[in-house]
């Protein structure tokens, strides 16, 4: 449910439809809080799966190798992990440090769907 992506996966853009939600989270397998949320995450993305939501749910790790800890500073500046952005139709939408139990994911997610209905006029 959850798409682990690389730097070049990101640079050659992720391939889903144009209307549908992208949730990214970027972390790093060391991180102890990364570690804590990733299954509440996961748990949040199957919610939504089971729903037929139109949302789609990536991570990346935003530490290692070192090009691809540079890339997530530069392009995305992630400068800490845990750390959400939402994206549709390739604008941001929201932007998200830290991590969280299942509850603060599904409201992070919903935070991105009223997104899309105020700046779109849609429901997802």
């Amino acid at each position: 449910m959850v798409t682990e992506v690389t730097m070049n996966d990101m640079i050659k853009g992720l391939p889903v439809p144009d209307n549908d939600i992208h949730i990214i989270m970027f972390y790093g397998d060391k991180c102890g809080p990364c570690q804590a949320t990733l299954p509440n995450y996961e748990a949040a993305a199957k919610f939504f799966k089971e729903r037929n939501a139109r949302i789609r749910f990536y991570k990346i790790h935003a530490w290692e190798p070192g090009e691809q800890m540079t890339y997530c500073y530069e392009t995305w500046k992630i400068s800490g992990v845990p750390h959400f952005k939402g994206f549709c139709r390739g604008i941001e939408l929201t932007d998200k440090p830290g991590g969280g139990d299942e509850e603060t994911m599904k409201k992070y997610i919903h935070d991105n769907i009223d997104e899309v209905f105020k700046r779109f006029g849609e429901r997802i």
